[in-house]
């Protein structure tokens, strides 16, 4: 497994002017990468620009600046069978960092089969409960399913009644989003049954 890491894309989000303060993208990086620690999977941490066909399950957290061929990347993986999970605040701007138009996650829309038009941050300490029972932070947002199974909805807050968690089957592999940020338990959850759905075995020395 590996999970993206991008300097480019910690600039820009957490540059002047973006949707919520409370978004930090090193705090994105070490959720995904203790949450895959806690599910007893051994990662990489490797760049956007990273030849990822070495792996069965990488996680693309907070890839908020991208480029269309590292876009493109992604999308390749998962047609060769990969698993991915990319999470909110991702695929927003391009290397300029300017916004993409018509809709987000911007450039991994169509490979995950949602749409959102509207961004719903979560005040600083605030919460909302999902269906399954996690507690999702941070961030929400009003989205639809457009070609892509809801697996998890907001059952409260702004975006309530709508995905917070999908999973798209594409080609031989399958690509997941995450539109909130759960619980510690929770996201371990998330990404054994992904781990599980890859072919990974945990490591039980891990857990």
């Amino acid at each position: 497994a590996a999970v993206l890491f991008d300097w480019e894309s910690w600039w820009s989000l957490e540059n002047e002017g973006r949707p919520s303060d409370d978004v930090r993208y090193l705090d994105q990086v070490h959720a995904a990468h203790t949450a895959l620690a806690a599910a007893g999977v051994s990662t990489d941490v490797v760049s956007a620009r990273a030849d990822l066909s070495a792996y069965r399950l990488v996680v693309v957290p907070a890839l908020h600046l991208v480029r269309d061929a590292d876009a493109d990347r992604i999308a390749r993986f998962v047609e060769a069978g990969g698993t991915a999970i990319i999470t909110f605040a991702s695929g927003i701007v391009d290397e300029q960092d300017r916004v993409r138009l018509g809709g987000y996650p911007g450039a991994f829309r169509d490979l995950l089969g949602v749409s959102a038009e509207e961004f719903a941050p979560l005040e600083p300490g605030h919460t909302v409960r999902l269906g399954s029972g996690a507690v999702g932070s941070v961030w929400t947002e009003r989205m639809r399913a457009t070609d892509a199974e809801v697996v998890d909805t907001f059952a409260n807050g702004p975006a309530a009644g709508m995905p917070a968690l999908t999973r798209r089957a594409v080609g031989a592999g399958s690509a997941w989003y995450l539109a909130t940020q759960p619980d510690a338990s929770s996201y371990a959850g998330i990404v054994s049954r992904m781990a599980t759905e890859a072919g990974l075995e945990p490591d039980a020395s891990r857990i």
